[in-house]
């Protein structure tokens, strides 16, 4: 085999993903494909053709004009633009965030008592993906080191940290007294979803209501 071939060849599956013809080609229809799938099993209405040709081409055209500006960013680097390589990037990303999305919601289904637990590995999650994604795109639209374009990611991922610190303390959370429930469902049998006896739920209120009530007295007798 000649040194070069053996040089040209992908040295991961990362590589072969966003840096060969097939590979692009097969990220590309296999984001599009579980898209369309997941768009047709989510939509209820009678016109869900449309609906999911409608939700398709929007993200043909968000994609597209991601990878524009990759493209269009990296136009001064000594690397070839590549179009292509940064849309089966964004491809692989909006296919590995939908896992994330579709995994949280089984686990919020299925053990609703870890709801915090579960949003903030969710997060935690997206915070990478997102430091991931940058460091793609600079690997085919500059010449950063490996360290350089994380780091370059990780910088992007701390100030959407920072941007979300600042918009929970501006958020203006007003009272209600309606109280709010996940309202996801799965169809799934009922042997998988937790659940507890009569007595042990009736333990609970009596629990919860004790609590109330001490805490309205406690109130009623402060000065």
């Amino acid at each position: 085999m000649p040194l070069g071939d053996a040089a040209r060849r992908p040295t991961s599956l990362g590589t072969w993903l966003t840096g060969t013809v097939s590979g692009k080609l097969l990220a590309i229809a296999a984001t599009l494909a579980v898209f369309t799938v997941n768009s047709w099993l989510g939509n209820a209405t009678r016109g869900a053709g449309s609906a999911v040709l409608s939700a398709v081409l929007a993200l043909v055209a968000m994609t597209s004009i991601w990878a524009a500006v990759w493209t269009f960013a990296g136009r001064g680097s000594e690397r070839r633009p590549s179009f292509f390589g940064h849309v089966a990037v964004i491809s692989l990303g909006l296919l590995a965030a939908l896992v994330i999305d579709v995994v949280a919601e089984w686990l919020g289904f299925l053990r609703p008592d870890l709801e915090t637990a579960v949003t903030t590995l969710t997060a935690a999650l997206y915070l990478v993906l997102v430091a991931a994604l940058v460091a793609a795109h600079l690997s085919l639209s500059s010449t950063l080191s490996r360290r350089r374009r994380w780091r370059a990611g990780a910088m992007i991922s701390g100030t959407i940290i920072v941007l979300a610190i600042l918009a929970v303390f501006a958020k203006d959370d007003k009272f209600t007294d309606v109280p709010k429930f996940a309202a996801v469902l799965k169809p799934v049998s009922a042997r998988w979803i937790p659940s507890e006896s009569v007595r042990d739920f009736s333990a609970d209120m009596r629990a919860l209501k004790k609590s109330v009530d001490d805490s309205v007295k406690t109130d009623d007798a402060t000065p």
